[in-house]
């Protein structure tokens, strides 16, 4: 199988804009947790090309050699995969 990495693991909790108040830190952790359920739906591809960008710190060209494909596809890929993101993160009920 292929590795995979929790997206617990990547860091995000420990942000440099930590809500000073704890109603600040429930709400990120709730919006973490969202985010994670929405990263969970997308294809598997889609997923490891985000994390690889925003988690490992790869470009495009680094993560297109570990995916097998060019530097266009890459950030085609991650392109519709925010695109998802963001569509799912806005219509969400507030």
């Amino acid at each position: 199988t292929r590795p995979w990495l929790p997206i617990q693991l990547l860091g995000i909790g420990q942000h440099p804009q930590e809500p000073a108040t704890p109603e600040g830190a429930v709400l990120r952790r709730e919006s973490i947790g969202e985010v994670s359920r929405y990263l969970d739906e997308l294809a598997e591809l889609e997923r490891d090309c985000l994390l690889l960008r925003y988690g490992g710190g790869l470009t495009a060209r680094e993560i297109g050699l570990v995916i097998g494909r060019s530097e266009e596809a890459t950030q085609k890929v991650m392109q519709r995969a925010l695109a998802k993101l963001k569509e799912k993160y806005r219509g969400t009920p507030t």
